[in-house]
């Protein structure tokens, strides 16, 4: 079937179908559980608080972690609401697997949702005959290639209620190996602005490959004036992903951040601080380009960027100027000084497999966003 696949990214269509025949095995309704280039993962019902992280093994599934009663310190039961304490690191199941037995050549790479990213959590994929996070590579497994996939999730800043059922990542498909479909910046450039300066035309840098971050304060709306938002210390109010009907009140978990310095253009980060910021850089990705971002660490000296995942097709697309993209920023070991324009992020772009139906998709929480919270949270 996936041989009528053409090279690229799959799309929603492509994902539901795969969802359809049992390749993806564990989704409720196909139709609805996929975004423009991605598949949301839901969390099952077994999990596990664990000592500390530990990944899994090329050459054992992921059971085998799970049967080890020094890497166990609880066991979770997830048909009731579970809360998720900081800084300890879970392992919860989640309720799709993958079926490869007829489809050595898909390959998958999952990321955090943005939502989630922005709470300060740390959610990755493990899946079962693998050494690294985030990589679902088929593997010849008792004449099957089946993958069996966790979430490994260790919040930072808040305590989080998680229940069985809830999203915290997404899987991306490739038909094929990902470098087969990457766009050159020759290419990019025949489809338009993709990537656009802050006041639309080129980028500072003069390409489309690199995020920077915009320390400028807002100038309209709720958050006029601010530069980004720093989570607050100690808050023990758990935020709740399971009822979240009225969402949260942000004034409880976040403080504004203006910019320090006479030139107003420079960012104090503390250490072991989490920020929300924004690029200075501006989506329009068009129906068939995908993107990934990947953040830029180590030269950023005492910073991590959480922010490391996808942008979908029709990211910005249509809205004058486009979208900019959030950062989730946590400080390290010692204060340090961001400045207006430094640079955060790499980004790759891969052609679809297919064009996406932008009117098919549900709206993007952040299409409009300058300056958001997660969407668990009501409006500053």
């Amino acid at each position: 079937m996936t041989t009528e696949f053409r090279p690229g990214v799959l799309s929603s269509r492509q994902l539901a179908l795969l969802a359809k025949n049992g390749v993806i095995e564990g989704v409720n309704d196909p139709e609805s559980a996929s975004g423009a280039s991605a598949i949301d993962l839901t969390l099952g019902e077994e999990g596990w608080k664990l000592y500390g992280s530990i990944k899994g093994r090329l050459d054992k599934p992921y059971t085998d972690v799970l049967t080890q009663a020094h890497f166990i310190q609880q066991n979770l039961d997830l048909t009731q609401p579970v809360i998720l304490e900081p800084p300890n690191t879970y392992v919860i199941r989640l309720k799709e697997s993958l079926y490869f037995d007829e489809y050595p050549e898909l390959q998958g790479y999952a990321s955090g949702k943005s939502s989630v990213g922005r709470l300060d959590m740390l959610v990755r994929l493990v899946a079962d005959y693998a050494a690294g996070y985030d990589e679902v590579l088929p593997r010849r497994v008792s004449g099957r290639w089946r993958v069996a996939l966790y979430a490994e999730v260790t919040p930072i800043s808040f305590p989080i209620i998680v229940k069985a059922g809830v999203t915290l990542n997404q899987l991306r498909l490739f038909q094929g190996e990902p470098r087969l479909s990457e766009l050159s910046p020759e290419e990019l450039r025949l489809y338009g602005d993709v990537l656009t300066g802050p006041h639309g035309g080129e980028t500072d840098s003069g390409g489309v490959g690199e995020l920077t971050v915009d320390v400028s304060p807002v100038k309209d709306g709720s958050c006029d004036g601010y530069i980004g938002f720093e989570a607050k210390s100690d808050v023990r109010e758990p935020i709740d992903l399971v009822s979240r009907a009225k969402g949260h009140d942000p004034h409880i978990y976040w403080k504004p951040v203006t910019p320090v310095g006479e030139t107003g253009d420079t960012l104090k980060i503390v250490p072991e601080r989490f920020y929300i910021l924004r690029s200075r850089e501006r989506f329009s990705l068009p129906p068939d380009v995908a993107a990934f971002v990947h953040a830029v660490t180590e030269q950023l000296g005492e910073l991590r960027i959480h922010y490391a995942g996808f942008v979908h097709p029709g990211f910005g697309w249509g809205r004058p100027g486009g979208t900019p993209l959030i950062f989730e920023t946590r400080g390290h070991n010692i204060v340090t000084f961001l400045r207006q324009g430094e640079r955060m992020a790499t980004i790759k772009y891969f052609r679809m497999s297919e064009s996406v139906v932008l009117d098919s998709i549900a709206p993007d929480n952040y299409q409009l966003q300058e300056l958001n919270l997660s969407k668990y949270f009501r409006a500053w």
